[in-house]
């Protein structure tokens, strides 16, 4: 009866939260102010450590050291995707960084989360946090520890989730001695247990909007109140960086981000944060709603319930989060781009155009990237040389290899050997092993192959930031041609004769940043063309390809500027950690009844 309900927590020098900096057997180095002095040593002097934060362990080095970088990168088997970089202050952050007002607000605002913001060129930090991309993830401290460990270094840090890449983040001391040991110099802990792992927020602002990315501390659990009235309801998301929801009365409940539920041990933390959220809030429902796709980790999880179980298609859920965010209610064309979703037909989705109606309680695919043969399965979306191939074969047809040649593109095919060549050629040909695609994020994948920025990558999306960050934002590119094909109650885009040029300018030595600007404001011309022959003047973009700051800000500009009014995602992630709300969306929006 007399229960509080706010936090009151025991800070004093003698009874409060105490630090220990302690070695990898265990020993106690030094404690207190003491311990971040000599942590603080030890990181001047390029070595790695873990500290023990508000979510979980975090692994840290010197910004500075492009061995400390190497090192942790190795540890990690994280070979190139971007580390984020904690400063002191926004003066510090000023020196890395070029940022707009509202993103030195978003950077200092009270959750402190990474903000990507453009990288300076003559930003001293190390070159392999970020390689050859032009953002960088930037974070203040997030709490006292961590500005008190930033004052006493001095400069800019490294700082990722204490983990092995694939893992869940480690949050107990034994464990981190265990699964940390090899890794670092020394651990700094304390004596506040963490009961549920929290990883660093992750913010973009894209045309003058916050967009939340990542759900983690400080934003998460995420609370939405809405005005749709519906059972109780627990949505699971999809497979890659998953979350979920609940919904109970009129509330939703957005989890902090799991991971990909690639291995085991990540399953099992999605399993049991799931647990602990139903048990705090004493939660039950009739309906458990998942992905389409039958191997989606979650979906896997969805059939251990014992619930009714309701799968709904990829795309939709990303068009429905976007619509609750907004309580949208009326007509709209709708845009849902993204890397990869299995469809209603049992094809690969992420390049479609939906009409939404919530009054009719209907929600369509009307249109779509004229699909195109993806060879080699699942690995297609981890090698940009296999969706360059698709797209050149769908071009040029059995000599696609003499005018890759010609065009002076042919290195997606050099960097193969003689015999992936083969058996991609007999692949392509005979459509043996291929899978129907037409996906944006492949088109994308195709461009940055064909542009030779990368052959292969070693993280999702890369290719896709590569073609972003080359791109020319500064000049008006004339869009190359599109096509329209009518097949019966669908519209495809033909993006074929658009590719077709851009490949011919490859050849004649137009540069690069021309043709990835081009690729852009063709893609936004095809958005243009569809959006304008609908009746309804509002525009829904949905889809983890609007993470892309210059596609989306030009999109926006590009269908304001014809009369349309523009929604997108911000608090609630574009990307597929949106997907559990935006199920939970079309399950209150009574889609399909």
């Amino acid at each position: 009866g007399d229960r509080r309900f706010h936090a009151q927590t025991i800070s004093c020098a003698t009874c409060g939260p105490t630090l220990q900096l302690i070695n990898t057997s265990g020993e106690v180095l030094a404690k207190n102010q003491q311990a971040i002095a000599t942590l603080a040593e030890y990181l001047q002097c390029g070595k790695i450590v873990a500290v023990k934060g508000i979510g979980g362990y975090q692994l840290l080095c010197d910004a500075g050291n492009e061995n400390a970088v190497k090192a942790l990168r190795d540890a990690k088997r994280r070979p190139e995707k971007p580390f984020a970089v904690m400063v002191e202050d926004i003066a510090a952050a000023r020196l890395l960084c070029r940022a707009s007002r509202l993103e030195e607000e978003t950077l200092a605002s009270r959750a402190a989360p990474i903000v990507l913001l453009n990288k300076r060129p003559d930003a001293r930090i190390a070159a392999n946090i970020v390689y050859d991309l032009s953002t960088l993830g930037l974070m203040l401290p997030c709490s006292p520890l961590h500005l008190l460990l930033s004052q006493a270094v001095g400069r800019p840090l490294v700082v990722t989730s204490g983990n092995i890449s694939g893992e869940p983040m480690v949050i107990d001391d034994s464990e981190a001695l265990k699964a940390l040991a090899n890794t670092v110099e020394g651990l700094l802990i304390h004596n506040r247990d963490i009961h549920h792992r929290a990883d660093d927020p992750v913010i973009r602002v894209i045309d003058n909007k916050a967009v939340l990315f990542r759900t983690g501390r400080g934003h998460a659990p995420n609370y939405f109140v809405t005005s749709l009235q519906g059972e109780h309801s627990l949505a699971l998301g999809g497979h890659s960086k998953s979350t979920f929801a609940l919904h109970l009365h009129r509330s939703i409940i957005h989890s902090q981000h799991i991971g990909d539920l690639e291995s085991l041990g990540t399953i099992n933390y999605f399993e049991r944060e799931l647990a602990a959220y139903k048990e705090a809030l004493k939660f039950s429902c009739d309906e458990v709603l998942c992905d389409l796709h039958p191997d989606y980790g979650s979906t896997l999880v969805a059939n251990r319930q014992q619930n009714k179980i309701i799968p709904i298609q990829h795309h939709k859920a990303h068009i429905m989060s976007c619509a609750l965010e907004h309580g949208f209610q009326g007509e709209a064309t709708c845009v849902a781009w993204d890397g990869t979703g299995l469809g209603e037909n049992g094809e690969n989705w992420g390049g479609e155009f939906f009409t939404l109606d919530t009054e009719a309680r209907s929600i369509a695919r009307f249109a779509g990237i004229l699909p195109f043969q993806l060879p080699g399965g699942d690995r297609a979306a981890r090698d940009p040389r296999y969706s360059a191939l698709s797209v050149a074969y769908s071009i040029f047809g059995k000599s696609y290899a003499d005018a890759l040649e010609n065009a002076r593109s042919a290195q997606c095919l050099h960097s193969l050997s003689g015999f992936e060549r083969s058996i991609l050629a007999r692949e392509l040909e005979k459509e043996s092993g291929t899978q129907p695609c037409s996906s944006v994020g492949r088109l994308f994948d195709a461009m940055c192959s064909l542009l030779d920025l990368r052959q292969c990558v070693t993280f999702e999306a890369q290719a896709a930031m590569l073609v972003e960050a080359v791109a020319d934002k500064d000049l008006a590119f004339a869009p190359c041609r599109i096509d329209t094909i009518d097949s019966g109650d669908m519209t495809f885009i033909d993006w074929r004769p658009a590719f077709r040029e851009l490949i011919a300018q490859r050849a004649e030595n137009v540069c690069v940043s021309e043709i990835a600007a081009r690729f852009h404001h063709t893609l936004v011309s095809a958005i243009e063309q569809v959006a304008g022959e609908m009746t309804p003047k509002t525009v829904i973009l949905g889809g983890g390809v609007f993470q892309n700051d210059f596609l989306t800000g030009l999109t926006t500009s590009r269908l304001q500027a014809s009369g349309h009014q523009v929604l997108r995602n911000q608090q609630i992630p574009p990307n597929d950690a949106g997907l559990a709300v935006g199920q939970i969306a079309y399950s209150l929006y009574r889609m399909g009844e």
